[in-house]
């Protein structure tokens, strides 16, 4: 369970409306025109636009405070968190994908946008979650740590839970493996095709690269449908994987990059720090 301390680093972020209407990929400028208006200040973070700046504010305290501006009406975010096989092969992989998703939720509730929370696959438009509340933060916590997995269901079934109306005030934030490639990727495609602004983040395991000694069995079995297969390592097979490993990540990234899709890579056993916020305020998710 995440302690309070865990959710007060997250206190000073938000989620940026510029992206949500231009979706990522260029950094789009910041605009305090039409439909903005002034909210409140926060502390200075390192990175900040020095353009939102209240400098009278700093004459007379000798402290740096940033302009936050909200728009009309609060965002309307969806997290997608992938619950197939793949995700508990390494024990660590889920657990930072629920606690990731936590952070995404938070953010949200604290900032008066609501939060939907979909596990996908999806069997029943029951397992869609909705929050609109920090009160709710807790129940929103204890729903994802109770998240179950789904084995040998295809991502095509879960999409009339994904979209519920032509909001384009919204954010769609997935948080996957992405072993199913094809399929996540006509998923990505659904939502853009439906005003959604997509943010992808990549969970990669380690275990997933690593290959036994040359000479030795191994049996692949697949966590989908528990179908077993041996084979001998060879050092060309081993050489192979890590080949097509390769042109895997970089299909994933050149399709997220031409779609305008944000898009970062995660190690299951990452520390979800200052650190990673600070990168997702950096690739333009949150202000």
């Amino acid at each position: 369970m995440m302690n309070e301390s865990f959710f007060a680093s997250l206190k000073n972020y938000r989620y940026s409306h510029e992206s949500a209407r231009y979706g990522f990929g260029d950094r789009q400028t910041q605009n305090t025109g039409s439909g903005i208006e002034f909210e409140d200040y926060r502390s200075y973070i390192p990175g900040d636009d020095m353009r939102l700046l209240d400098w009278n504010v700093y004459s007379r305290l000798d402290q740096l405070y940033v302009k936050r501006y909200k728009s009309s009406g609060g965002l309307k975010i969806t997290i997608i968190l992938d619950r197939s096989a793949s995700m508990v092969v390494d024990p660590f992989k889920m657990t930072s994908a629920v606690k990731l998703a936590s952070a995404l939720g938070f953010v949200g509730l604290n900032n008066s946008d609501t939060v939907r929370i979909l596990p996908m696959p999806c069997l029943n438009e029951n397992e869609v979650q909705t929050y609109i509340s920090k009160k709710q933060l807790q129940t929103m916590v204890d729903s994802l740590e109770k998240i179950r997995i789904v084995r040998a269901e295809k991502h095509s079934k879960s999409l009339k839970f994904a979209y519920s109306g032509n909001e384009r005030s919204s954010l769609s934030l997935i948080i996957s493996d992405f072993q199913e490639e094809q399929s996540w990727f006509k998923f990505v495609n659904f939502l853009k095709g439906n005003h959604q602004r997509v943010f992808a983040f990549h969970i990669l395991s380690e275990k997933e690269l690593e290959l036994p000694d040359e000479g030795h069995d191994i049996s692949l079995r697949s966590v989908e449908f528990a179908e077993k297969h041996k084979i001998e390592v060879t050092n060309s097979l081993k050489v192979a994987f890590l080949t097509k490993f390769k042109e895997y990540l970089q299909r994933t990234n050149a399709f997220m990059h031409s779609n305008r899709v944000g898009y970062i890579k995660i190690a299951s056993d990452a520390r979800l720090n200052g650190h990673f916020w600070q990168k997702l305020k950096n690739l333009g998710l949150w202000s």
